[in-house]
């Protein structure tokens, strides 16, 4: 009986060990789907796994806007997609992944519009198998009721706030000011929801006032895991 040369067998044995499926590259949200880029890694559905999300950009030109897919792979194998069209958003499309609701899991964000100085994004979650859109608090919204903006301006001033209390309620905070025509000192107000039966319940809702230097301070998201603008 023949033995095969020392190096070509060294050969085969690699060329299987590469073709075994053990070692094939891991499926991800972007698995066979073209323009697709895999942006994070992060346990979206609440399961304590982390699970593969993919973004599929077409960025908007003169002729009209573009649009925004989000796509997720969960730790089990589970995929799912959701659009936003409509997108005025020249800057990357993902923004970050973070805690935004009360529900286990993190919540994945991206552009949706900017103008000047405001910026509008889309939050997206997961529920029962499928990525839909968390909705802005009731009447938080700026152009688009389903949107979160902020605006960070010489005048103009909006940002959200979440917090969690020691009893374990979730709440977004959001405040909003104008400046005075003299730039001394800026007013508006504050605005709280609590996350109650999977959705957001108004709370409160004070007046609130600051000097010029201070109302910056509260434009942009205060999230955890998510930066206060982008760009």
């Amino acid at each position: 009986m023949k033995t095969l040369p020392l190096a070509l067998a060294a050969a085969l044995g690699l060329s299987s060990l590469l073709a075994s499926p053990a070692h094939a590259a891991a499926a991800t949200a972007c698995t066979g789907v073209t323009r697709c880029e895999v942006v994070s890694s992060a346990d979206v559905d609440g399961d304590g796994k982390a699970d593969s999300v993919g973004v599929v950009f077409k960025k908007p030109t003169d002729a009209g806007p573009g649009s925004i897919t989000v796509r997720l792979r969960t730790a089990t194998g589970v995929q799912s997609a959701t659009t936003g069209k409509d997108v005025y958003w020249p800057l990357k499309p993902f923004f970050g992944v973070a805690a935004v609701d009360g529900r286990p899991g993190k919540e994945i964000v991206v552009g949706d519009d900017i103008g000047a100085h405001a910026e509008q994004f889309r939050v997206v979650t997961y529920r029962k198998g499928d990525l839909v859109t968390l909705a802005s608090p009731p009447g938080s919204g700026l152009t688009r009721p389903s949107r979160w903006g902020i605006d960070s301006s010489l005048r103009f001033h909006v940002g959200f706030k979440r917090t969690v209390s020691k009893k374990g309620v979730v709440s977004i905070i959001r405040k909003e000011a104008v400046s005075n025509n003299a730039f001394t000192r800026a007013s508006g107000t504050k605005t709280t929801w609590v996350w109650k039966s999977g959705g957001w319940v108004k709370k409160s809702r004070v007046k609130v006032s600051y000097s010029q230097e201070a109302v910056y301070k509260i434009e942009g998201w205060h999230v955890k895991g998510l930066p206060v603008y982008a760009g």
